[in-house]
């Protein structure tokens, strides 16, 4: 309550109190997750505002890459894409090419599992490799061509070796001729076959 006149006291705006003695409307304080529009009342804070604290003043917006997972909240927590940097900062950052963060919270981001990634930061999800792709390890911003697959013509799209063509590892690079007496007769083959005897290629 606060003093209204001089022989009454009036209640406070809802979601708010007041001390003991309070002369002025002003003199009521929104509770933690409330804030004062302007109008010296006392309304929820939005999605993305908290507020943390008794006064009669606005709730704050949240911090670049942190967001409140309601309203009426009293802290912010970080944003799917954005990790808890305790270590360094404390401020939410992006994550890191490779890596990811899926849920609300402040959580340390995740590297993409194998045959996944995240090419630009902020990811909140990992992108399964493209057909005939694959990673070399966990947290890969990128895939490579793998094992029997390659680039062709100057094209930077990974294609199965044809006939006659292999590719034993996996990396962004053409495939190669089978060596001499060897052979393959299909695509996407890892090695070339000795030929038969009494054979040799031409």
């Amino acid at each position: 309550q606060y003093q209204d006149g001089v022989l009454a006291c009036a209640p406070c705006p809802a979601f708010s109190n007041s001390s003991d003695g309070a002369l002025f409307r002003r003199a009521c304080e929104c509770w933690p997750g409330y804030g004062d529009p302007g109008n010296l009342t006392c309304v929820g804070c939005a999605v993305g505002f908290y507020k943390n604290w008794y006064a009669m003043e606005a709730c704050r917006v949240c911090p670049p890459g942190e967001t409140t997972g309601a309203q009426e909240s009293t802290a912010c927590v970080c944003r799917p894409g954005f990790g808890r940097d305790a270590a360094e900062t404390g401020l939410c950052s992006a994550c890191a090419p490779g890596t990811f963060k899926a849920e609300l919270g402040d959580l340390s981001c995740e590297p993409c599992v194998l045959n996944t990634f995240a090419r630009v930061a902020g990811a909140a999800s990992c992108d399964a490799c493209p057909s005939g792709t694959v990673t070399l390890q966990t947290g890969a911003a990128a895939c490579v061509c793998a094992q029997g697959y390659g680039f062709a013509d100057g094209a930077t799209v990974c294609a199965p070796c044809p006939p006659g063509f292999f590719k034993d590892s996996a990396a962004n690079v053409s495939c190669v001729p089978c060596p001499v007496n060897t052979s393959q007769p299909a695509e996407g083959r890892t090695q070339c076959e000795p030929c038969l005897a009494n054979a040799v290629t031409e």
